[in-house]
Parts: C-alpha cells; structure tokens; sequence
C-alpha cells in the first residue's frame, strides 16, 4: 500500500526497498511498514545497490504580511532555502512608510515542511508644510514627521506700512495642529498703530519700518531727547526721530543722519549755516572771530555777494566774509566803509577823493554831481569846476579854466552829451 510521499532522515539499504515506477515516471521505493521514499537521478532501467541513495524533500512557502504566497517549492532537507523574488514590499498608510525587515521565523536548514513570513518595520512618515506671508511669497517650507505639530522657525513675517499705519503679525490660518498629510500655513496681520508696537518694547532706541523712535516705559518719546550729551527731536505727532533741516517754533536747528542736533559751522548740502550752543540757527550778523558774516533772516544760509541790510548795501565775498575797503565786482569799483557798508558820493582813500555814484560804482572819465572831473583811476585830481552856459546860439559845456567840450561825447551827471566843433552841446 502507497500511503504517499514522506521523507525520512535515514538511508535505506538497497536490499530493504523494493522499486515502483510512478505514473509521472520517477522510480519510488517501497518499505514495508515506512511508506515511501522519493528516489532522484536513478534511471530505472539500471537500479544497482551503488545509485540506490534514497533524499527527502519537505515544502517550503514563503508569505507576505499578509497571507500573500510569494514563493513555494520544494527543497532537499538539510538545504537552506533561498526567496528568489524581490524584496517584499509594503504600502505605506497616512501615518507610516514600512521597510521590509526579515522573514519569521529565521530562515535554517529544511528539516520539515516550513512557511516563512515577511515582516517589516514601520517609521513615521513625513510630510511638506509650507509657510506664506500674505501676499504668497514662501516663507519657508519642512518637512515633519506625522502626528508632530510644525514650528515656523525663520524671521518674524512682515507687512509693508501705510502711512501711520502699522501691520504687526498675528499669526497663522489655519489654526496650527499636528501633521496629518501636508499642510499650508498663510501669515495674518493686523492694522496697528506705532503706539501699539512699542507698548511692549524695551527703553531706548528703536528701529521701525525704517525710522528711528525712543521709547520710554512703554511710549514713545515726542519732542525733545537729550540721550548722553547729545540731543535729539522726535516729531511730536509721530515720534520719528528727526534729520536734517527742521523748524521748531520758530527756530530753525539742523539734525545729522544720525539724528544729533549738530552746533557751528554746518554744510548742508552746498549751503552753510551756523548753529548756536542751543542748536538754533543764526540769523542776521554774526561775528566769528574777527570776521562778519550775514546769515539770511529768514532761512540763516550764509549770504555771498550784495546783501542790502537796512538801508545799506554790504558785499560777502564767496567765503561769506564780508568785505571792507575795495571791492570789484563785474569789472566795477565799490568801496565799503570799516563797518562794512557800501559808499556813496565822495570818500577819501588815503589821500586821494573819490566819486561813488548812487549806486556805488566808482565813477571814471566823467563829470559828477558839482561837476568835476574825474579821472581813469577815478581818482579826483583836476581842480577847475565845469558848468553849463548859453547864449542865442545854444548850449556848451566847459570850465573854469576855459576850457570847453567841443567834438566829443561827455559823460556828466551820468547823462551822455554830445558837443559839435563849436563846442555846443547838439544831443
């Protein structure tokens, strides 16, 4: 009787086994009371007691995680079985990606039927969470493991302001809550004003949207800062800290970039002024050390050239000194007094009279007021005195040394006149 295949851990002597040719045509082996024993690589027409080694064989599967055959076939015992498939693999889920790991139990020599089953291990999966600000621009972007709540890590998000109005960061919609698949979180901002910001900040010096406030407990400084030795001016509506040319009641004060009230002698921008120890501008005189300088009333820039201050007309040269004694201008002569104002009408230089018309050119070649003569240099050294006499024929300038104008243009009284070869006077 053929009870079926069993293999045994034993050889058999030949003598013990009686051959049976299978349907499948392998040759089998017989034994009374063991049942039967598959015979390889016999041929069965030529069975000698040298080829008469009888091998077992047992079934060996190898599953998925899930039940799944992946591999089955039989092997010899004592052989190590071997998957030849590709590595098994599993699907990962919301919240793991798997690996597979090693087949259970450990894989040993056959000594029976056997089924081995992959198993994999598992580690959280992560997921991109991206950060905008309002207006789309990437923030920043991670990637985080799921069930872990994401944390924002660069600079504080920002929104541009408009005019006194202030945005600060709010924080983020939607609401932040653990990773469960990827995630997009988008800036919010709400209108504050500057008062709002510093509420919170510490004492001292602050940047914000570019301009520059001083707070103190909580509020902005407005008005005057005196920070160390030096002084500062915060716009007493906003409270931005105050550069460059600034009136404040009524006075007009320069600040640097850095905001400190600057003192003397100040450029600005090509145009000099001059700060007092107060920091207000001068206006009017100024006498800096031993030289005079006029600073316009109402804007104080240092004046060059003409300045007519009261009733008198003063000459800044290009240093802004003013000038005294003589002065030429456009390739005429003036001449200002000690106190530096110009002259008009007669005035003695040394020893020599000179004739400063009304509007203080020196006069040349030419009769002035009184009628006397001027020379070149403009300088008074003809004695005799000119005046106008007539007769029934006409007009003729001459003087008391008897001479008269005659053939020629005169300048007299700053009027022109033009004589004939009689001598008189035609236009």
């Amino acid at each position: 009787k053929i009870i079926g295949e069993k293999v045994y851990n034993k050889d058999l002597q030949f003598s013990d086994c009686q051959p049976i040719l299978l349907s499948d045509g392998t040759v089998s082996w017989y034994v009374s009371g063991r049942g039967m024993l598959k015979y390889y690589n016999i041929d069965p027409y030529h069975l000698n007691e040298n080829n008469a080694h009888l091998v077992r064989e047992y079934l060996v599967t190898f599953i998925d995680e899930d039940g799944t055959v992946l591999q089955s076939e039989k092997a010899e015992e004592g052989t190590t079985p071997v998957f030849h498939g590709d590595k098994p693999t599993k699907d990962p889920n919301q919240q793991y990606i798997y690996e597979f790991d090693k087949w259970t139990p450990e894989i040993a020599s056959v000594t029976g039927n056997i089924t081995y089953q992959a198993t994999y291990k598992s580690s959280l999966r992560k997921y991109a969470v991206t950060w905008l600000n309002e207006d789309g621009t990437v923030l920043e972007t991670n990637e985080v493991e799921y069930g872990k709540t994401p944390a924002y890590s660069g600079t504080t998000p920002s929104k541009e302001s408009a005019g006194e109005v202030t945005y600060v960061f709010t924080g983020w919609i939607p609401a932040i809550v653990p990773v469960t698949g990827t995630a997009t979180y988008t800036a919010t901002f709400k209108e504050a004003t500057i008062d709002d910001i510093v509420k919170d900040l510490d004492n001292g010096w602050h940047e914000i949207n570019s301009n520059w406030y001083y707070v103190e407990s909580g509020k902005l400084v407005k008005g005057w800062k005196q920070s160390g030795s030096t002084w500062y001016y915060m716009d007493p509506e906003t409270g931005v800290m105050q550069t460059g040319l600034q009136e404040i009641k009524g006075s007009k004060y320069i600040f640097a970039n850095s905001g400190a009230m600057r003192t003397g002698w100040i450029d600005l921008d090509g145009t000099w002024y001059y700060a007092q120890a107060s920091g207000a501008l001068k206006t009017g005189w100024l006498q800096s050390g031993s030289t005079w300088y006029y600073m316009d009333p109402n804007t104080g820039e240092m004046a060059t050239g003409w300045v007519k201050v009261g009733s008198s007309w003063y000459y800044m040269n290009s240093s802004g000194a003013m000038a005294t004694g003589w002065v030429k201008d456009g390739g005429t002569w003036y001449y200002m007094n000690s106190s530096g104002a110009m002259v008009t009408g007669w005035v003695k230089v040394g020893n020599t009279w000179y004739y400063m018309k009304a509007n203080g050119a020196m006069a040349a070649s030419e009769w002035v007021t009184g009628y006397y003569w001027i020379s070149a240099s403009g300088a008074w050294t003809y004695q005799p005195v000119g005046s106008w006499e007539q007769n029934s024929t006409g007009w003729w300038f001459g003087d008391t040394s008897g001479w008269y104008a005659k053939n020629e243009t005169l300048k007299i009284n700053d009027v022109l006149y033009t004589f004939n070869a009689a001598g008189y006077w035609v236009k």
